[in-house]
């Protein structure tokens, strides 16, 4: 039982790390093709025939951002205490990361909050150009919280239900 809900946590992680890995790269590909299309057609000197793209890089970045702050902390690299962890055992070992997880679930979850609560009255707002609504980007920063609460409880979880009470070493990326 405890190994067949720790793969199915496993099946979600990699499912995780996967879309934040094409958010990143379709994020990092949209904004260098942009940029980079822009600078060639400013020395060929047709002016700003792209200045509806301008406003895609900034659409972009946070969600570059929130996807390398979730993948980090899918691999257990991203706000760790492993320094205090690592010296710890036992029942010592398990209240520092039930504390460490009661206070991130706990912070995040009112700040999920507080961004489903701002949707409404950012939605109203839009990009100059492109009209994109602001609430873009606050979603993305929402969806971002709900995964990194998601990746602290799978941690909780994990570290409750190995026997030998070891912190969970850093997986490395699977990219396929």
């Amino acid at each position: 039982m405890r190994t067949a809900f720790i793969k199915h946590m496993d099946q979600i992680d990699r499912a995780i790390r996967r879309l934040c890995v094409a958010i990143m790269v379709l994020s990092v590909t949209g904004m260098f093709t942009v940029l980079l299309v822009a600078v060639f057609m400013r020395y060929l000197g047709v002016g700003n025939l792209l200045t509806w793209a301008s406003e895609l890089p900034e659409l972009l970045f946070p969600w570059l951002v929130m996807a390398g702050v979730v993948l980090a902390a899918s691999q257990g690299t991203h706000l760790s205490i492993l320094f205090i962890t690592e010296r710890l055992r036992g029942r010592w070992m398990a209240a520092a990361v039930t504390l460490r997880a009661v206070v991130v679930v706990y912070v995040y979850g009112r700040l999920i909050a507080a961004g489903i609560e701002i949707l409404p009255i950012v939605s109203e707002e839009h990009t100059a150009i492109l009209g994109a609504s602001s609430a873009w980007t606050y979603g993305c920063v929402v969806g971002g919280l709900v995964l990194l609460v998601i990746e602290e409880l799978f941690g909780w979880l994990r570290q409750m239900l190995r026997p030998d009470g070891l912190p969970k070493p850093v997986v490395q990326m699977e990219v396929a």
